[in-house]
């Protein structure tokens, strides 16, 4: 996995975590 692909996936997981706690908190 390249560098890049694994910020961007960093970036989409830390993203979808604040949509879950927008979400249910």
């Amino acid at each position: 996995m390249s560098p890049q692909t694994e910020t961007k996936a960093s970036v989409g997981f830390k993203a979808g975590v604040k949509e879950y706690k927008l979400t249910y908190y």
